[in-house]
């Protein structure tokens, strides 16, 4: 625990991925009660660590007043339901991700049934893209323990970005962040020029930004360009008087706009990595991302060393940039045989 600055608190928590940074809750101290921002993993020993961080802050479960949630992904939304059990807590989240892990439903044996069902879909899909499904789903978490991890929850408000929202000296607003989800929030406070960026702007890696299909006709309709949504809201908080960056995972830092061009050149150079890639012949997005380079900052980590669930996530991002440059106009798509290939165009 540590408290950034008068009245804020940034609360490490751990995590299942060995490739992932600690996830960062942050506590606000208010007047009339505490604001929780991205809580993290459901987990007896999140729960507990929480606990025992609030303990030295001085603040109790029945302190907390607000719990806020950047996106819907587990690991920063998934403790909400035990949370809100056992606290007062009102829970806000950005009406494109009340749906928990982007399949609906609220009961975990409601979302374990639609999760495989979601599971057997995208395996069909993916295998579109060249996945070989048989070795790509082996040994991935069953979906009736994702559910149990993503523990879904129904909040009390949903935003739309705009909107303020204020605790003690605090007013923060919101800001709609999409790219790494649909839905994804920012928090600004002006006054003291605190950002809160969940998982928009991270200190030393990129977040992943997906391409998938629209599987649930009754949910919104993804972004057809998902990286695309991304990289603008990213240069939209380049705008903003930001003095501190708290993000959800690894430590606070200062250098904002730097760190917005980082982001905007190594998006732009998996694109020219992808460009070379397919340059003399169609690719699917699997012969692609087993082509990349993934994990730069390990250069003991390759495609191969990636366990099934984050290649993936590779193939899933690859997609995410080529579907992007077939906007840019310097990729295109060709379907052969049952199989969706690319190619510069």
């Amino acid at each position: 625990m540590k408290e950034i600055i008068p009245g804020i608190y940034q609360l490490p928590l751990p995590l299942p991925d060995m490739y992932l940074l600690k996830g960062n809750a942050y506590l606000v101290k208010g007047d009339e009660g505490c604001l929780l921002f991205d809580p993290g993993w459901n987990s007896d020993e999140v729960l507990n660590i929480l606990k025992s961080q609030l303990d030295e802050i001085g603040v109790t479960m029945a302190d907390i007043s607000q719990i806020i949630a950047s996106h819907n992904h587990p690991d920063h939304y998934g403790l909400v339901r035990r949370l809100k059990a056992l606290s007062p807590a009102k829970v806000t989240i950005h009406q494109l991700d009340q749906y928990p892990m982007g399949v609906g439903g609220m009961d975990t044996d409601n979302i374990a049934n639609l999760m495989e069902n979601w599971m057997q879909q995208i395996s069909r899909w993916v295998n579109s893209h060249g996945v070989p499904t048989s070795n790509m789903f082996q040994n991935m978490v069953p979906s009736s323990e994702m559910a149990r991890l993503s523990a879904p929850a129904q909040p009390d408000l949903t935003v739309n970005g705009g909107e303020t929202i204020s605790i003690g000296s605090f007013n923060f607003q919101v800001i709609w962040t999409p790219g790494h989800s649909e839905g994804h929030i920012c928090l600004y406070e002006p006054e003291q020029k605190i950002l809160l960026t969940g998982d928009h702007i991270l200190p030393t890696i990129s977040s992943i930004v997906t391409f998938q299909p629209q599987l649930n006709p009754d949910l919104p309709k993804p972004s057809p360009d998902p990286l695309g949504d991304f990289l603008n809201s990213i240069n939209k908080l380049k705008k903003l008087d930001v003095k501190l960056v708290l993000p959800g995972h690894g430590e606070p830092f200062t250098t904002l706009q730097a760190r917005i061009d980082e982001l905007c050149d190594h998006h732009e150079q998996r694109k020219l990595e992808i460009l070379v890639t397919v340059q003399s012949e169609p690719k699917t997005a699997y012969e692609i991302s087993a082509n990349l380079t993934w994990i730069p900052q390990r250069d003991d980590i390759g495609w191969d060393d990636l366990d099934t669930m984050n290649q993936m996530m590779a193939v899933l991002e690859t997609l995410a940039h080529l579907e992007s440059m077939i906007f840019e106009e310097r990729a295109k798509k060709i379907h052969s045989d049952g199989l969706i290939y690319y190619q510069a165009a």
